[in-house]
């Protein structure tokens, strides 16, 4: 992670009201891009669409713009993420990790969209299942580093 912005837990805290807004619009998103895909199968695999309408070519074109349109859609959204530092981990935890420095040694800090704010970490190896809590200390508190 050299070279990294490094998070305080403050920062990332500051982050969080962003992320949650932008975490429920890629979630709907994700949902219409799914909902989309399943009409497209639909209509590849019998011609017709749920309903048993005959489906036209101009309607297979249109569902396929549409899956297109919400995929550039979420990976705008997933880029403006990444462009503040933050790491989405999994849309549908709403999973998100900021790279910190807990006594000199570099972290992720972890936050999950059920959470209220950011009181845990892990080690870049570690992943969400090595997640601990954020230790007390004053001391101890990740802070921006170089």
């Amino acid at each position: 992670m050299s070279g990294t912005r490094h998070f305080t837990v403050d920062e990332a805290n500051r982050l969080i009201p962003f992320l949650r807004q932008e975490l429920l619009r890629l979630k709907a998103l994700v949902r219409s891009a799914q909902e989309t895909y399943r009409e497209l199968e639909v209509i590849k695999a019998v011609g017709a669409d749920e309903s048993g309408r005959l489906v036209m070519l101009a309607d297979y074109k249109d569902a396929r713009r549409r899956l297109r349109a919400l995929g550039d859609e979420a990976g705008a959204l997933v880029e403006g993420i990444h462009r503040r530092g933050c790491e989405l981990k999994d849309v549908e935890l709403g999973l998100v990790d900021f790279p910190a420095l807990l006594d000199g040694r570099e972290v992720l800090l972890c936050w999950r969209m059920d959470e209220d704010e950011v009181r845990h970490y892990h080690d870049p190896a570690a992943g969400y299942a090595g997640r601990k809590p954020l230790p007390p200390a004053p001391g101890s508190e990740p802070s921006r580093g170089g």
